[in-house]
């Protein structure tokens, strides 16, 4: 006796197959939609403060080399400001 025999004595397909297996894919469907989420939610768009304001032709400097000194490494909008005096 071989399977196709076997299933034709159980039943074949039915309403009972039909609803596990919407029921299966339904959840494949949901969790691969989570695990795929930090794709679009997880990245960090790289961008830096504007310098607008500082007019680095004073200074003989480009856009790239005012934003080396202004902005520090990792900071995210953040500029030193020499102005600025710290209690001793």
């Amino acid at each position: 006796m071989h399977l196709d025999d076997v299933l034709r004595v159980l039943g074949e397909f039915g309403y009972y197959q039909r609803t596990r297996l919407l029921l299966l894919c339904g959840f494949s469907i949901i969790s691969a939609w989570h695990a795929l989420n930090m794709v679009f939610v997880g990245a960090e768009p790289r961008f830096h403060c504007a310098l607008d304001d500082v007019n680095g032709t004073w200074y003989k400097l480009n856009q790239s080399e005012l934003k080396e000194l202004l902005i520090p490494e990792d900071a995210k909008c953040f500029r030193y400001n020499p102005n600025v005096t710290y209690p001793a």
